[in-house]
């Protein structure tokens, strides 16, 4: 089977061409695709929508720096989290998730200060250890693929998804 490409971005392409793209691509591009798309929006995001941006900025964050990480660059996200994994049948990282929100003590809404300001309150960072111990560890054993599940949801609520707005037969021009 010959390897698959990755795609180098969004470029203007509609849900299902994108989709279709899976045959060539590799399914993590493409999901990253549909995160710069819909942060182009300028349009308010249904479900769906933030489902994928919060499972991708919450794989970025995590995957480069943390949990912590995660709550103190992207809070917007925190409070969707565990519903959108369990959305995506992430079950596992949903629990994780559910345990670094409770470990952090935040409550909603969720802003990068609460994360600072649980993180000021454990000057020896014990709790940075904690959550590398409890959360980002379990999370890179979990062994639930992520962008393939998050690819297939996109796949099966495509008609819940807009990334053109000129697509949008609901806007005024």
């Amino acid at each position: 089977m010959p390897e698959l490409k990755w795609l180098e971005g969004y470029s203007g392409q509609s849900v299902d061409e994108l989709v279709a793209l899976a045959s060539g691509y590799r399914i993590d591009s493409i999901v990253l695709a549909f995160e710069q798309a819909l942060l182009q929006a300028t349009i308010p995001l249904k479900e769906a929508e933030l489902t994928i941006l919060a499972v991708e900025s919450m794989e970025r964050e995590v995957n480069n720096g943390g949990y912590h990480q995660f709550f103190l660059n992207a809070p917007e996200y925190g409070p969707l989290i565990v519903d959108a994994l369990k959305r995506i049948n992430c079950p596992k990282t949903a629990d994780i998730s559910a345990t670094a929100i409770s470990l952090l003590g935040l409550r909603e809404p969720f802003t990068a200060s609460q994360v600072e300001a649980a993180l000021g309150r454990d000057p020896g960072g014990k709790l940075i250890e904690i959550l590398v111990d409890r959360c980002d560890r379990p999370y890179d054993d979990t062994g639930e693929p992520i962008a393939d599940r998050l690819f297939a949801y996109i796949r099966a609520n495509r008609g819940s998804i807009r990334l053109r707005n000129d697509d949008a037969p609901w806007q005024l021009t």
